[in-house]
């Protein structure tokens, strides 16, 4: 779609043998994919899409969303939906339109420290504890050297 900068609306609705749909587009207000009876997954990454319909899909198990725009989500007649992964802040779920969930995944701000400063400061108290063990046992070693004496056999 990025070759389609004045593309603002799309509808693949009623593509028989459409089993994934992936739409990136900064353009793009509405799409439609209706009835696509062999969907399964759905990723879209569209900025200012403000109309999404999904509807009819019953094999359809997977929708990854983002839009800054979107306020209007129909997703009637799927009804296998496991997973439903939307980052639109526009859009308040009691608005949608859908049969009942097995799962929802909605964006939740973690209230912990990214991971990785739970990484860093984890190994690296280990990390500076093997090395201050390290460095006791050199100042231990009688020799002038820290490099081991080689056994030469002959």
């Amino acid at each position: 779609m990025a070759s389609c900068p004045s593309l603002t609306e799309l509808d693949l609705s009623r593509c028989g043998s459409l089993d994934y749909v992936m739409v990136q587009s900064e353009s793009l207000k509405t799409l439609r994919i209706v009835g696509c009876s062999e969907l399964t997954k759905v990723l879209i990454h569209c900025p200012a899409l403000s109309e999404l319909a999904l509807q009819d899909n019953p094999k359809l198990e997977t929708i990854l969303l983002w839009s800054d725009e979107l306020s209007a989500l129909d997703l009637s007649g799927c009804t296998g939906i496991v997973t439903l992964k939307p980052q639109c802040p526009k859009l308040d779920p009691a608005s949608v339109k859908h049969p009942p969930f097995r799962h929802i995944e909605q964006h939740i701000k973690p209230d912990h420290p990214p991971i990785a400063f739970m990484l860093k400061d984890t190994f690296g108290e280990a990390a500076r504890a093997a090395a201050d063990a390290k460095e006791r046992e050199w100042k231990n070693l009688k020799e002038d050297s820290v490099i081991p004496p080689v056994h030469r056999p002959f």
